[in-house]
């Protein structure tokens, strides 16, 4: 009923609380985070078919805390993140049966890792892998639909050398080196729901120079 008009500003609250320190070869941080933003009823006004005045309904509140952390000795570099989240919709008018519901397309938690190893026997070849996981995430807005939880493993080689006074750096990786079928993320707008699937099994070389 109101195409066209501007909404008042998104005004979104970030509240946050951390910590971190290094010793020697490791390195960490952690933090506890609190944010609420706004949500409008643009979708619900897409889905009722019917005369519908844009506004704020209600907001996505999203608590968790998170972890990161750095190790380094040698040949060996890890590294890893973990991400825990509690999001939950409040304060909806237009649609009350949703709140306490989870946000669409937000997982509960979100973990990387990776690991690099420089061979001695081979100066300039690293060897590299990387591990992703992200948990369960809604489809639709009621949770009648969810996308189930899904790791990818991604491994490379890298090897860096000289020619003709060029740093030269080549790279041989491997994504989803278990050649998983899952589906990676679930947005939802103007009424619609977008599947969007996990790449498959990918061989890449590429190569880059620098003077």
């Amino acid at each position: 009923a109101n195409a066209g008009a501007v909404l008042p500003a998104l005004k979104s609250k970030h509240a946050e609380v951390g910590a971190k320190g290094s010793s020697g070869a490791f390195d960490w941080q952690v933090a506890l985070f609190d944010i609420k933003r706004p949500l409008s009823n643009i979708d619900f006004c897409d889905r009722s078919f019917s005369a519908c005045v844009g506004q704020y309904d209600g907001s996505a509140v999203h608590r968790g805390a998170e972890a990161n952390f750095q190790w380094a000795s040698g040949a060996w570099q890890i590294g890893s993140g973990v991400t825990l989240l509690h999001a939950r919709r409040e304060g909806s008018v237009l649609e009350p049966l949703n709140n306490g519901k989870r946000p669409t397309n937000v997982p509960g938690a979100v973990i990387r890792a990776n690991a690099a190893y420089k061979v001695a026997s081979l100066p300039g070849l690293e060897l590299r892998a990387n591990l992703s996981h992200e948990g369960r995430r809604s489809v639709l807005a009621d949770e009648s639909i969810e996308l189930p939880a899904w790791t990818r493993l991604d491994a490379a080689a890298r090897y860096e050398n000289k020619i003709a006074g060029a740093n030269v750096a080549w790279t041989l990786g491997v994504d989803n080196v278990a050649n998983r079928r899952f589906w990676k993320e679930s947005p939802f707008q103007f009424g619609h729901v977008y599947l969007y699937p996990g790449a498959p099994r990918t061989l890449r070389l590429t190569m880059s120079a620098s003077l």
